[in-house]
């Protein structure tokens, strides 16, 4: 019997223990900042209608602010500019075109 019991309880701790963790999940994303409240992103989505692109850097900013970012710039690496592949100066051409 003692087998028995001691064979429900540690299941049943952890599934309490699960909802406990779910729960402090949950609170935590339902009490983060949400994107529309960020002033960054704001101030990105008042050129919306000046720009045909933008980069930024996260490059989330451009999502969320429904700016698209050119092909060549929207995975920049470091291992890019240590090989050569791209430099400053390549950056700064791509953002003047």
């Amino acid at each position: 019997m003692i087998k028995f019991t001691a064979a429900l309880i540690v299941p049943a701790n952890l599934v309490q223990f699960r909802l406990l963790r779910r729960e402090s999940v949950l609170r935590a994303i339902r009490s983060a900042r949400s994107v529309a409240s960020d002033g960054m992103l704001k101030r990105i989505a008042s050129y919306r209608s000046q720009t045909h692109w933008i980069y930024a850097q996260p490059v989330i900013y451009a999502f969320h602010a429904g700016i698209p970012v050119p092909p060549q710039l929207a995975v920049l690496s470091f291992k890019r500019f240590w090989s050569g592949q791209m430099t400053w100066n390549n950056l700064l051409q791509v953002v003047q075109r």
